[in-house]
């Protein structure tokens, strides 16, 4: 029992030091240069494909359907965390109403890290993301040593930064199942991001639809009478 309240002990301050909670770099091993940078990056290729996607469905109605694969969110996760960043390797699995969150820490150890997060929809349209379980190797971490790992979970996995920083999106569902998370809402603009705009919005004027070709003004100057190509067929089979 002693070794174990050590044990949980140790991981948490290793985790504190790691997360910069407390400076303690002998035991993290981790350099300020390493901490330095952003823990997320302004663009990514994943997003962008992503808000894309929203906004070529968004612009006919102003609303969306989309299904995030357990796969696509794998590849955001990977597109989306910067070198400020303290775990390294995250991925998550989707389940029945809730993501399972695994990675290491950026440390002098590859200690794992792990935690449960359940999406639910707010009653302002906005996603809530509550995270639980956090655990740092085979232990879970006391009360005190959870707040930081709340935060930098709620801040990669924040949903409403995904779907729009500009506060313009509304959900009305948040479904998550086995590999997928289906999301849809309304928008009331297209979503914009740093530098490069709204993807997926068409440029200039919407195309025009064709005109249909006008009837003739007149009928024509004759008309074959009724059962001519029958009979002209007859006339041509072989006896």
């Amino acid at each position: 029992m002693v070794l174990v309240v050590v044990a949980v002990g140790v991981g948490s301050v290793y985790f504190l030091a790691v997360f910069g909670a407390i400076d303690v770099p002998w035991l993290s091993g981790v350099a300020a240069s390493e901490t330095a940078g952003p823990v997320l990056v302004e663009r990514s290729a994943p997003r962008e494909f992503i808000v894309t996607v929203l906004n070529r469905d968004i612009a006919d109605d102003g609303q969306f359907d989309f299904v995030l694969t357990e796969r696509d969110a794998n590849g955001l996760l990977k597109g989306e965390l910067g070198v400020g960043a303290p775990v390294r390797s995250l991925t998550v699995d989707f389940r029945p109403g809730e993501m399972v969150v695994e990675g290491d820490l950026k440390g002098r150890f590859p200690v794992p890290f792990g935690a449960t997060i359940t999406p639910t929809l707010g009653g302002d349209g906005k996603a809530v993301m509550g995270v639980s379980d956090i655990r740092v190797a085979a232990f879970g971490l006391p009360g005190f040593a959870t707040s930081a790992a709340n935060d930098f979970t709620s801040q990669i996995f924040d949903l409403n930064r995904l779907l729009s920083e500009q506060g313009v999106v509304t959900l009305s569902r948040i479904d998550v199942d086995d590999d997928s998370m289906h999301l849809a809402g309304t928008s009331t603009e297209p979503i914009q991001l740093p530098e490069i705009g709204a993807p997926g919005v068409p440029e200039g004027p919407a195309p025009q639809i064709p005109e249909p070709k006008p009837k003739a003004a007149a009928a024509p100057a004759s008309t074959p009478p009724s059962g001519a190509w029958t009979k002209a067929m007859r006339r041509r089979r072989p006896t």
